[in-house]
């Protein structure tokens, strides 16, 4: 039951992560060519829309409302995150006391339900930061993404 609450949680954590908001992890190392966008070759380090503001031609305005939608998401994972430690808490009690397998079934589908509401809300404030953006800037960023997406999983295939 342990394991299942720990892969849960792994599970939840990394849709949260996933956010449009984030380009991905850090690159290693990224052999040029001609489809790197300049901005992730230039500098591995960056990872959100926020470090691609120039790249993308993002307006104060656009930045500042992104940055607003992206506090909302924060605040709102934060809350919701205490929740699941508190029933996870309560899970844990009820499986160390043998309560009754229904009333277990109940806490784990409550602690499933909050975990999909996170990863609805993430959805949301993607779209929402999506929205933000021009056609043009949109189709950027998306290859930006990939970009940096596809060099993250060559380099993390086995040599």
């Amino acid at each position: 039951m342990k394991r299942f609450v720990l892969v849960s949680t792994v599970i939840s954590a990394a849709l949260v992560l996933n956010s449009t908001v984030f380009a991905a992890e850090p690159v290693k190392q990224q052999p040029k060519a001609a489809t790197t966008a300049p901005a992730v070759e230039q500098n591995k380090e960056k990872r959100t829309i926020f470090n691609f503001r120039n790249e993308l031609g993002l307006t104060d305005k656009q930045v500042e409302a992104m940055k607003a939608l992206v506090n909302k998401l924060q605040e709102g994972i934060k809350e919701k995150t205490k929740n699941l430690e508190v029933l996870r808490k309560e899970l844990v009690t009820m499986i160390q006391n043998r309560d009754k397998l229904a009333a277990i079934k109940s806490k784990i589908q409550n602690l499933a339900n909050i975990q999909a509401d996170i990863s609805y809300f993430d959805i949301e404030i993607s779209r929402k930061i999506e929205d933000v953006l021009t056609a043009q800037q949109l189709k950027k960023w998306k290859d930006i993404q990939k970009i940096v997406r596809d060099q993250i999983g060559k380099d993390n295939k086995p040599k």
